[in-house]
């Protein structure tokens, strides 16, 4: 019964995913999985990059950034590239092509100075290169 209605409910919200942002199903489906009953929350990011559109992010993308900063307190790339959406470990090609668009949000949000961002950027890519070789690899 439990197990119904939690498929039910990923359903549901994929469908909402679908008909109000555009998002494929399976990525609703997904998002759904992933943020529980949070998902209306990161709704609210969708539709506010539905609204602005002032990001050169995908929807879902921009939703999801923007729960986890200001939901989840991220601060950082790796943080949320990593360990909030797991890109840099099931999804790299998806990492990869976005990689340099959600920085720039985050620089938008946060206003690091040059050498802050260009550390942040290194730890990044410490990071794509040890999931491609690992480090002890070498």
């Amino acid at each position: 019964m439990v197990q119904k209605n939690i498929d039910a409910f990923i359903e549901k919200k994929a469908k909402e995913g679908n008909n109000r942002f555009g998002w494929s199903l399976a990525e609703g489906r997904e998002l759904a999985k992933r943020y529980g009953s949070n998902i209306d929350h990161v709704f609210t990011y969708a539709q506010e990059h539905k609204e602005n559109g002032t990001s050169s992010l995908p929807n879902s993308l921009y939703a999801q950034l923007h729960y986890a900063i200001y939901q989840e307190a991220v601060i950082h790339p790796v943080d949320f590239l990593l360990r909030r959406t797991g890109y840099l470990l099931f999804d790299m090609p998806y990492l990869l092509e976005w990689k340099e668009e959600v920085i720039e949000d985050m620089n938008n949000l946060f206003q690091w100075d040059a050498q802050t961002k260009e550390q942040l950027i290194a730890e990044l890519q410490t990071q794509i290169d040890d999931a491609r070789e690992p480090a002890d690899w070498h």
